[in-house]
């Protein structure tokens, strides 16, 4: 889950096994798309428990709805001993992560801040900013990085980069 064609994105389609992904509401989960991307959605993921070594999400997390469910997706996937490697834009720099956007019950999405879109290689519309995240997220996530979930069980132990207090708003 990454911007395509740029930086680290094209180093890794080097790699073996790479699956580069968006996210196309309009599609169904999983289906594959021209040029090859896969249509994933990050708090439902189509992959198969214990599939990757490393998934690599690049500004993502900031318009994911349910950060939650997200990471547990991707720990899901993840085989044991496995890495998920994230950035997001410090576009807070010293205030707190805050939530800009939730879903409703009903699925209509509800704005805390005025709607703010960032740049999307598949929409030229642009993808919404769900959280504004800061430095405060950094250490967190480091915090949070050290509880790994045991091979037995594909998601126990895996802990939000995000608090529990900050990783859902309504």
């Amino acid at each position: 889950m990454a911007p395509i064609g740029r930086g680290a994105s094209e180093k890794l389609r080097e790699a073996a096994g790479y699956e580069a992904s968006q996210y196309f509401p309009s599609l169904p989960p999983g289906e594959r798309t021209p040029p090859g991307w896969i249509n994933q959605n990050a708090e439902n993921l189509t992959y198969a428990g214990d599939t990757f070594d490393l998934v690599v999400t690049q500004d993502v997390f900031e318009h994911i709805f349910d950060i939650d469910a997200a990471l547990r997706e991707i720990g899901r996937t993840l085989r044991s001993g496995g890495a998920h490697v994230f950035t997001t834009p410090l576009v807070n720099k010293a205030r707190p992560t805050e939530c800009r956007a939730s879903r409703a019950p009903d699925g209509s999405i509800r704005h805390h801040a005025e709607p703010e879109y960032h740049g999307n290689p598949v929409d030229p519309d642009g993808s919404l900013v769900t959280w504004g995240t800061s430095a405060s997220t950094s250490p967190r996530a480091s915090r949070n990085a050290r509880a790994r979930r045991p091979s037995s069980s594909p998601t126990t132990g895996w802990t939000s980069a995000f608090e529990r207090s900050s990783s859902r708003c309504s």
